[in-house]
């Protein structure tokens, strides 16, 4: 099995399948964990009592968060979620040869 660009590669399409899903289950762990970063860096930043944030703004702000982190877990650069694919991986029952 060979994970390059986000894709899983394996003979077996039921295999696959299940890896599928656990890297689906990574990356958005990945994405959730780096959304709740994303958020508590964003609560250390004081607010200026000029122009105080509407709600539209605080939602829109949370929205696109949401998606930078999507594409962050997703990113090759960002190794969370194929560490946790990795060792996660481990805990799976193998595929049995049939000989």
């Amino acid at each position: 099995m060979k994970i390059t660009n986000n894709t899983i590669q394996a003979n077996n399409p039921v295999i696959s399948q299940e890896d599928e899903k656990l890297k689906k289950a990574c990356d958005d762990f990945s994405a959730l964990f780096v959304s709740m970063l994303w958020k508590e860096m964003r609560n250390t930043i004081p607010e200026n009592g000029f122009v105080p944030k509407s709600n539209a703004e605080k939602i829109f702000q949370e929205m696109m968060d949401g998606e930078l982190s999507k594409e962050m877990a997703k990113s090759e650069g960002f190794s969370l979620s194929r560490v946790l694919y990795e060792q996660m991986k481990l805990g799976m029952p193998q595929e049995k040869n049939k000989a």
